[in-house]
C-alpha cells in the first residue's frame, strides 16, 4: 500500500509534531521550576530570597545543555542565598598554604584545593554578582547538581589544575 502525502498534509503533520514538542518542553520547564522552587523554599519563610531574581535567572536555562543546567541552578542558588542573607559582597578564597605532601602519593593530591592564595570577589546586586561569577570560567566551579543537592557550593581550582565540580556558563542578564 502506498500512502501519498500532499505538501499541505506533510506541513500540517510537521506543525502538529513541532507544537507537541514545544508543549512538552514548556511542561518540562514548568515542572523543573516547581521542583527547584520547592527545594529552595524548604518550608521556611524567606528561604527563597528574591524569588523574582531567581526566576529571571531560571528563564535563561538551556534544558538541552547539561553544563548550562548545572551552572544556572548553581547561580540560582547563589542568588537565592545572597538575596536571603542580604549580602552585597562575596568572596571565596583558598588558604594559601599547601599543607603537607601525601606519604603514599608523593604529591598534594589532585582533588584537594590548590591553596595558592587565590580568591574570587564579586560585589553589587545579586544578579550582577551571579553574572560576574558566570564569566570567571575555569577560575571557579560549582559542585555538580544531584537529585539530593540542588544547592551546590562554589569552589576554586584543584592541585591538578582541574575544576572544583562543574564549570560556569556565562550568562547575560
Amino acid at each position: 500500500m502506498v500512502v501519498r502525502f500532499t505538501t499541505r498534509k506533510i506541513l500540517r503533520k510537521l506543525l502538529q509534531q513541532h507544537t507537541r514538542i514545544h508543549v512538552i518542553r514548556r511542561g518540562l520547564k514548568i515542572t523543573f521550576w516547581t521542583i527547584i522552587e520547592k527545594n529552595f523554599n524548604s518550608g521556611q519563610k524567606g528561604e527563597m530570597g528574591n524569588e523574582g531574581d531567581v526566576k529571571r535567572l531560571y528563564d535563561t536555562i538551556d534544558l538541552t545543555n547539561a553544563a548550562d543546567i548545572n551552572s544556572t541552578i548553581a547561580l540560582m542558588n547563589f542568588v537565592r542565598y545572597i538575596s536571603k542573607e542580604e549580602v552585597s559582597h562575596f568572596m571565596v578564597h583558598d588558604f594559601g598554604s599547601r599543607g603537607s605532601i601525601g606519604k603514599t602519593t608523593g604529591d598534594y593530591g589532585p582533588s584537594t584545593p590548590a591553596n595558592k592564595g587565590d580568591y574570587i570577589y564579586v560585589h553589587g546586586e545579586p544578579l550582577k554578582m551571579a553574572q560576574e561569577l558566570s564569566k570567571l570560567g575555569k577560575k571557579v566551579g560549582f559542585e555538580p547538581i544531584q537529585l539530593n543537592n540542588l544547592r551546590p557550593r562554589v569552589g576554586l581550582t584543584m592541585h591538578g589544575g582541574g575544576l572544583y565540580g562543574a564549570p560556569t556558563v556565562p550568562k547575560s542578564l
